[in-house]
Parts: C-alpha cells; sequence; structure tokens
C-alpha cells in the first residue's frame, strides 16, 4: 500500500505523460513477465522435474509468443490510472481485476474448443496430454495473443491499473501459469482439462466451471504418479 501512496505522489508530481515514460514502463513490465516465467519454469523443474531436461521445442514456441506479444503491452497501460487520484483504489482493483481475469479466459478459452478453433489453432496447446511446466505458453501465436495475453491485459485497462499493480499482477499471473501446468506438482485441475478437453476451462479457483457446470476433480491413476 505504501508503494501504491508513493507512486500517486509522483505521478502527481510529474504529470507529463510522454512516450518516454510509455516504453520504460513497457520494458519493465516486459521484464517483469520474463524473469517471473522462467524463473517459475526454472524453479518447479529443479524441485519437480530433476531427471528430465526443457522441451526445447516448447522453449522456442513460447519465445517466439512472448517476443509477438511484447508490443501490444502499451494497449494495457493506463496513461490515467485510479491510484493518480488515491491508492486506495487499489482495493477494489484487485479482486475486480480477479473476476475479469476468470470470464474473460473461460470465455474465450471455451470458444478455443470449438471445433473449427480447435482443430486449428487450440489443438497446439494441447499436443501435451500432462503440461510441463514450459508448455503453460506454447500455443498457436493468434492464441497467445487473443487468450493468454488478452486475459492479463484487458482488465488491467479496464481497471485503469498503475504500473506498481501491472507489475505485480503481471509476475504473479506469470508464476501461476507455470504452476498451472506442472502435473508433477499436484496441480491436476489443469491436467484433467488436457485429457478430458470438456472440463476444467477457468483459472485456478474455477468458479466459472462450477457455475456453469464444468468443474471436473476426478484423478486418474495415470496423473497421480505422473
Amino acid at each position: 500500500m505504501f508503494n501504491q501512496f508513493a507512486f500517486a505522489a509522483i505521478w502527481k508530481k510529474n504529470r507529463i505523460w510522454n512516450k518516454h515514460m510509455m516504453w520504460n514502463i513497457v520494458v519493465c513490465l516486459n521484464v517483469v513477465h520474463l524473469v517471473a516465467f522462467w524463473g517459475t519454469v526454472g524453479l518447479v523443474r529443479w524441485m519437480y522435474y530433476p531427471n528430465t531436461s526443457l522441451d526445447m521445442r516448447c522453449v522456442k514456441q513460447v519465445l517466439v509468443n512472448q517476443l509477438l506479444h511484447a508490443p501490444f503491452i502499451p494497449l494495457a497501460v493506463s496513461d490515467k490510472p485510479w491510484t493518480t487520484y488515491s491508492g486506495w483504489h487499489v482495493l477494489w482493483q484487485v479482486p475486480v481485476i480477479y473476476v475479469l481475469s476468470d470470464v474473460i479466459f473461460f470465455t474465450l478459452h471455451r470458444l478455443a474448443h470449438t471445433r473449427w478453433l480447435y482443430r486449428h489453432v487450440h489443438r497446439i496447446h494441447h499436443e501435451f496430454e500432462s503440461p510441463v511446466p514450459e508448455s503453460s505458453l506454447y500455443a498457436h501465436p493468434a492464441e497467445h495473443l487473443l487468450v493468454n495475453a488478452a486475459t492479463v491485459g484487458i482488465p488491467l485497462r479496464l481497471v485503469r491499473a498503475d504500473p506498481i499493480l501491472m507489475g505485480c499482477w503481471i509476475a504473479g499471473a506469470s508464476m501461476n501459469v507455470v504452476v498451472t501446468h506442472a502435473t508433477q506438482t499436484g496441480n491436476h485441475m489443469h491436467t484433467l482439462h488436457h485429457q478430458k478437453r470438456t472440463v476444467n476451462y477457468g483459472i485456478t479457483t474455477y468458479w466459472m466451471d462450477t457455475l456453469f457446470g464444468t468443474v471436473d476433480t476426478y484423478v486418474e491413476n495415470k496423473f497421480k504418479d505422473c
């Protein structure tokens, strides 16, 4: 909270919004994502996958996707964040971002499972029936931009989040997607989605799946020891 108030004070003192400031923020946010994502991949692999190596096919595609989404980060940055007026706005922004993220991801993800989109786009992500950490952002570039990046960027823009909140949320989302796809951590909800393809479309708490009757917690034996 102190950082939020400090940011508000700095923002009020320097009201000139220019391209230099924008690109500084964009570069920082991209670095935050890369460090959080690949740092978590390395940590999870060290803890749960000590005897296996990185899937370089995944690594190459993920790096391509991360390069492609970088120029679109400015679309998520607001030049008039709410915390300019009061740092307390973060108290409503966080839950709203969370709800919007789950609604957007669930909707777009379920749409990606329609016949044509699955066959031509989303099928790539489902090549892994038992996902590994680096496969979390292994996807068709169009899916990465329109589903993965949009799920993070749209809510941040809608609530006019400041760069500090954006950085924290991007870091958390980057770490969460890796853990969610790491089958050996015991997080089998999304692994079930990769197996059955008609359940668990949401994020983390799967409240949207509960609402629409697509949640499934049953774990088959092959996932218990994978």
